[in-house]
């Protein structure tokens, strides 16, 4: 059994938490449970790691779980119900150095799609192509023969029919950001000291499309994914589809932040959340 000190019994975290907590207006249980359990982890020993792990595939088999329940449940209105399961992120547990979701490397952002149509006929084939979170919203809306509203970035896709394309995937607070499209997976993000020839590269696309700020960046990775899904052989600047890549990625990074000004994001992310919202999304990475 593990022996460390991270403490993961539930009621006694929320006890502690909640003792913690008593009188003082400024302190959030949950974020105050969160900061004791994470105190008790040292990620430099492994048992520490395993036993992080462990926890989560305890959660995701309490969910397994709990999936036939819901849907027997919904079983009397099955020929009217659209039943969706996904997930917003995975989790890491030092993969690539980093734990909970701040990078965007496969561990975070491969994650499973499934969809129970009562009445597609092609409800249980399975499909390799990747699709964005993005593309969801649309999709639900489209088979219920709605418009989606401006404000969405993403389109729908049917499995039988729609052609691949691009994904993106972007935690401006964090200066990191992803593209993926034909088997190629480029990786952004800062570095203290990023190499002299990534440095020139960065600066030079950057002032050619116009980007603020190329100083944010210094590190960037490129990888197969066809051939290396653990993201393990950086292919490097020499790669053909290094610039071509890095390129495409900064033009949807400049799209996505006319589109936050467009829809007023950045201001409806932040300026309207309270205090306790701000610091359990800080406590979850949400926030910086």
């Amino acid at each position: 059994g593990y022996e460390g000190e991270i403490l993961s019994d539930r009621r006694e975290l929320t006890r502690r938490s909640r003792e913690a907590c008593e009188g003082r207006e400024d302190c959030s249980p949950w974020h105050e449970s969160n900061r004791i359990f994470w105190s008790g982890a040292d990620l430099a020993r492994s048992e520490d790691v395993a036993h992080l792990s462990a926890l989560y595939d305890a959660e995701i088999q309490e969910l397994d779980s709990a999936i036939p329940r819901m849907l027997a449940a919904l079983e009397r209105l099955r020929r009217d119900t659209l039943v969706v399961f996904l997930s917003d992120h995975g989790e890491a547990f030092l993969e690539h150095g980093k734990v909970m979701h701040q990078t965007l490397h496969e561990e975070i952002v491969r994650i499973p799609l499934l969809v129970l149509h009562p009445r597609e006929k092609a409800s249980s084939t399975r499909s390799r192509r990747s699709v964005s979170l993005v593309d969801v919203g649309p999709t639900l809306l489209d088979w219920l023969g709605l418009a989606p509203p401006d404000s969405f970035q993403g389109q729908a896709v049917h499995t039988a029919t729609a052609p691949s394309r691009p994904i993106f995937a972007e935690q401006p607070s964090r200066n990191i950001a992803a593209l993926i499209d034909a088997g190629k997976k480029l990786l952004l993000s800062s570095a203290e000291e990023p190499a002299p020839e990534i440095r020139r590269a960065l600066d030079r696309l950057a002032a050619e499309l116009g980007l603020e700020e190329p100083e944010r960046f210094g590190a960037v990775e490129l990888y197969d994914l066809s051939a290396d899904p653990g993201e393990r052989v950086d292919l490097g600047i020499a790669d053909p589809a290094f610039e071509p890549l890095l390129r495409r990625t900064f033009e949807r990074m400049r799209e996505n932040a006319a589109h936050r000004v467009r829809i007023g994001a950045d201001r409806m992310s932040q300026g309207s959340l309270s205090e306790d919202t701000r610091q359990q999304l800080e406590a979850l990475g949400y926030l910086e």
